[in-house]
């Protein structure tokens, strides 16, 4: 069983060592199997509004919606990623976005991206899970006009578990209002 991380030799890094090079990097084989797959099963069973589709994660998960978008822009119109793990690999995801921007890649989604404010205070310190989405959120700010409107927020007294409440509503709310649209 391998998890939802990039299997990309180069994304290594669990701050804790906890994960083996044998559980990680299961994220292009789910990738593949949602968009050539499921999600054209789905389009093929019901009515499917495309400009509505959410691609959501938290954690691993997170850090697979967020890496998605950079692999396969435009395969959904909005992602919602909470307490994404973006200290995987030495952060390259932030990095990777980063050089993407430079480049004037423009990204069609609606992002919603929230993080617990107490995360930081009970994850191991080198996960820094608020400290890497307030960068992220800068990264954003700087090149909001790149994407096609953005949403992130440190939710102040959540913590990596009971941010999916309050997150799912408020992304949702974000992400499928019509006049969320360039915000």
């Amino acid at each position: 069983m391998h998890d939802l991380t990039p299997s990309d030799p180069d994304w290594s890094g669990w701050p804790d060592e906890m994960l083996t090079s044998e559980s990680i990097g299961g994220g292009p084989d789910f990738r593949d199997f949602l968009l050539n797959t499921l999600k054209p099963l789905i389009e093929s069973r019901f009515p499917v509004d495309a400009s509505n589709s959410v691609l959501f994660g938290h954690s691993f998960g997170g850090l697979f919606a967020l890496n998605t978008m950079l692999e396969a822009p435009g395969a959904f119109a909005n992602i919602l990623s909470l307490s994404p793990s973006l200290w995987f690999a030495e952060r390259r995801i932030l990095k990777t976005l980063q050089k993407r921007l430079e480049n004037a890649v423009k990204f069609s989604e609606k992002i919603a991206i929230y993080v617990g404010g107490r995360e930081e205070n009970i994850a191991s310190e080198s996960s820094r899970m608020t400290s890497n989405v307030e960068a992220l959120g800068k990264i954003i700010a700087a090149q909001k006009s790149n994407f096609g409107g953005s949403d992130i927020q440190v939710l102040a007294d959540r913590t990596h578990h009971n941010i999916l409440g309050q997150g799912v509503t408020m992304g949702l709310e974000f992400l499928l209002s019509h006049e969320s649209r360039k915000k």
